[in-house]
């Protein structure tokens, strides 16, 4: 990893919509329209904001079918570690974003028997 890769995974974090999407993914793979329909935004834009943090490194994508399925992404720099591991513990408390993530692990947990 570079500086500017650095640079670029610190940016993921500067924007709510993209912190909320990666607090979701926290509770594991969701599909794009999961992702629309748990953060009440139009697809559009959750799809703007997930090609930025795919960028960043910080999610990956595969594809099923016309389906495009979201997982926040292996960390392979200390730097990435640690802002992957901040994802999954430090935004605790945060009254919305834990509902919401509550809302994605039961999300999750429907898509292992129901998928896309």
């Amino acid at each position: 990893m570079n500086l500017r890769s650095a640079a670029n995974s610190y940016k993921g974090f500067a924007d709510p919509v993209r912190l909320r999407i990666l607090n979701l993914l926290v509770a594991g793979e969701l599909c794009v329209c999961d992702l629309v329909e748990l953060l009440r935004l139009p697809q559009s834009t959750v799809s703007r904001h997930l090609r930025y943090l795919h960028r960043a490194g910080l999610v990956e994508s595969t594809r099923e079918w016309k389906y495009a399925h979201y997982r926040l992404a292996r960390p392979v720099m200390a730097v990435h570690r640690t802002l992957i591991n901040c994802v999954r513990t430090c935004f605790h408390g945060v009254r919305a974003l834990d509902q919401e993530r509550a809302a994605a692990e039961a999300k999750v947990r429907l898509r292992a028997l129901e998928p896309c």
